[in-house]
C-alpha cells in the first residue's frame, strides 16, 4: 500500500512535467551581410585569433601577446571562468548521494519518573558506529537542469574571458598607435624648431646687412618659441602612452621606455588593408560579446526550468547501517548491527506563493535577457557598419593629406628661396612654415585615425573569435 501510494504521487508529476514545453527565444534578424563594400586598395584583411600580426610590426606583435599573459584584467577574467566551473561541478555533485561516517560513545540518563515506577532510574552507555547515507533523486531532471544553468553561465564566462583578451589587444593596438602618433609628432616639432632656428639665424644676419628687420626677427623668434613650447606637451603625451601600455602589460613604465623608444625615423605600422565585400552576419554572431549574451539568455531559460520544477514532488532515499554495543568488543558481533532504509515523497503544497512569484521573476529575466541578447547584436552591426565606413574614409584622408604635405613642403621651400631673394614678404615664410607643421601633424593623426579604424573593425569582428573554443 505504502509504494502504491509513492507511485500515484509520482505518476502526477509526471504528467505536470510532462506538460512543460521547450523554451523558445531569440529568434533575432540580421542581414545575411553588410551592404556596404569600401573601396580600399591592399592586402586582403585577415579575421583570425591573432589579428594584430596583420599590421606587420614585430614589436607590437610582442606587446600584445606578452599583455595577453600578463594582464590583470585577462586573469581576472579567467578566475572567473574556473569559479563557474567550479560551481558546475557542485551542482553535479547533487547526482550521487551523500555519505557521512559517525563513531562516538553515548551516555545517557533516564528517567524513572517517566515509566511511573519507584526506582526505574536507569544510566546506560554504548559505543555507537555507523553510516548514515542520503540521496536526492533526481526523478524530474531538477539537478540537471540547475547544472545545465550553471554550464551556461560558465560558457558565458569564457565567452567573457574571450572579450576581455580581444578588449585587451584591441587597447593595447590602439595606445601602440597613439605612441606612435605622439612620437611622430615631437619628430615634427623638433624638425620644424630646427628649420625655424636656422630662419631666425638667417633673418638676424639679413638685419645686420639692413636686408632685414627687427620685425621680423621678433616674427621669427616668435614662432620659433611657440614650437618648443609644443615639445613638453609632447614628450608628457609620450609618457601617458607608455604608462597606459605599462599597464595592460601590468608593469612599471620605466621596464618598457626603452623598449617603445623609437631609434631614427618613427615607424607606423600597416594601415592599409583590404576588406572583404560581403561579411556574412556569422562572422558578427561569434563576436564574444554576443555568444556571452547568447550563452546568459540560454541561463535564464534553465532557471526557468528549474522554477517550474520547484511546484513538483522531492523523492529521497536515506538508508542507515550502524553497529551499537556496550563494549567495544563487541561492536561487530551479528546482533549488533542495524539497518535502516527510509525512501521518501514530499511535496510542498502551499508556500505562501513563493514558488509562482520565482516563476515569474524567471519569466521576467528570461524576457529581459532577449531584449540584452537583440540589443548587442544590434550595436554590434551598428559598430561593425561604423568601422567599416570610418576605414574607407580615413585611409582616403591618409592619401589627400599625403599630397598635401608634399606639396606644403615644396611651397615653404620655395618661399624661404623668394624671401633670401627678396621676391616676396617674410611674412609668407612664417605662413608656410606654420602651413607645413600643421600639413604634418594631420597628416600623422590621419594616419592614426586609419589605423584606429581598422582596430575597430577587428574587434567589431570579434577578432577571430567564436563559440566552438568553447568548453561545453
Amino acid at each position: 500500500m505504502r509504494f502504491r501510494f509513492i507511485g500515484l504521487f509520482l505518476l502526477i508529476a509526471f504528467s505536470l512535467s510532462a506538460q512543460e514545453s521547450d523554451v523558445k527565444y531569440l529568434n533575432d534578424s540580421v542581414p545575411v551581410r553588410w551592404a556596404f563594400v569600401p573601396d580600399v586598395d591592399g592586402k586582403a584583411i585577415s579575421v583570425d585569433d591573432r589579428w594584430w600580426c596583420n599590421f606587420e610590426d614585430q614589436l607590437l606583435d610582442s606587446l600584445v601577446t606578452a599583455a595577453m599573459v600578463a594582464n590583470y584584467d585577462i586573469r581576472k577574467a579567467a578566475r572567473r571562468v574556473n569559479i563557474a566551473r567550479a560551481q558546475v561541478k557542485t551542482v553535479e555533485s547533487g547526482y550521487y548521494p551523500e555519505a557521512d561516517l559517525y563513531a562516538g560513545w553515548k551516555s545517557r540518563r533516564i528517567s524513572g519518573s517517566r515509566k511511573g515506577t519507584p526506582g526505574g532510574l536507569k544510566i546506560e552507555g554504548y559505543w555507537d558506529l555507523g553510516i548514515d547515507m542520503s540521496w536526492q533523486v533526481d526523478l524530474f531532471g531538477k539537478i540537471a537542469l540547475k547544472a545545465d544553468e550553471k554550464k551556461k553561465i560558465w560558457q558565458a564566462t569564457q565567452a567573457e574571458w574571450a572579450g576581455v583578451m580581444l578588449s585587451v589587444a584591441g587597447e593595447m593596438v590602439t595606445h601602440f598607435i597613439n605612441l606612435r602618433l605622439v612620437q611622430e609628432k615631437l619628430d615634427i616639432l623638433y624638425e620644424r624648431s630646427k628649420s625655424q632656428l636656422g630662419i631666425v639665424r638667417s633673418v638676424e644676419s639679413r638685419k645686420q646687412t639692413d636686408a632685414g628687420s627687427s620685425l621680423q626677427v621678433s616674427q621669427a623668434l616668435t614662432l620659433y618659441y611657440s614650437i618648443l613650447a609644443e615639445i613638453p606637451v609632447a614628450e608628457n603625451a609620450v609618457r601617458s602612452e607608455i604608462n597606459a601600455i605599462a599597464i595592460l602589460l601590468g608593469v612599471y613604465p620605466d621596464d618598457i621606455k626603452d623598449a617603445l623608444k623609437v631609434k631614427g625615423k618613427v615607424s607606423w605600422p600597416s594601415y592599409r588593408q583590404l576588406i572583404a565585400s560581403g561579411i556574412p552576419s556569422d562572422i558578427l554572431r561569434r563576436r564574444p560579446d554576443v555568444v556571452e549574451a547568447e550563452r546568459v539568455v540560454a541561463s535564464y531559460a534553465a532557471a526557468l526550468g528549474v522554477a517550474k520544477k520547484e511546484f513538483l514532488p522531492n523523492l529521497s532515499i536515506r538508508g542507515v547501517i550502524s553497529t551499537s554495543a556496550r563494549s567495544v568488543g563487541n561492536m561487530f558481533s551479528g546482533k549488533s548491527y542495524g539497518v535502516e532504509f527510509a525512501p521518501t515523497v514530499s511535496w510542498n503544497l502551499f508556500d505562501g506563493y513563493r514558488r509562482k512569484y520565482g516563476r515569474v521573476i524567471a519569466e521576467e529575466t528570461l524576457q529581459a535577457g532577449i531584449d540584452d541578447y537583440n540589443l548587442t547584436v544590434l550595436n554590434a552591426y551598428q559598430e561593425a557598419s561604423n568601422a567599416i565606413s570610418s576605414y574607407s574614409a580615413s585611409v582616403r584622408h591618409v592619401d589627400l593629406l599625403a599630397d598635401a604635405v608634399k606639396h606644403a613642403r615644396k611651397a615653404f621651400s620655395a618661399s624661404v628661396d623668394s624671401y633670401k631673394a627678396g621676391a616676396c614678404d617674410f611674412q609668407n615664410v612664417t605662413d608656410a612654415q606654420k602651413v607645413l607643421m600643421n600639413s604634418q601633424n594631420a597628416f600623422a593623426t590621419a594616419k592614426r585615425d586609419a589605423l584606429k579604424s581598422l582596430v575597430s573593425i577587428y574587434v567589431a569582428l570579434g577578432g577571430g573569435w567564436d563559440a566552438s573554443m568553447i568548453s561545453e
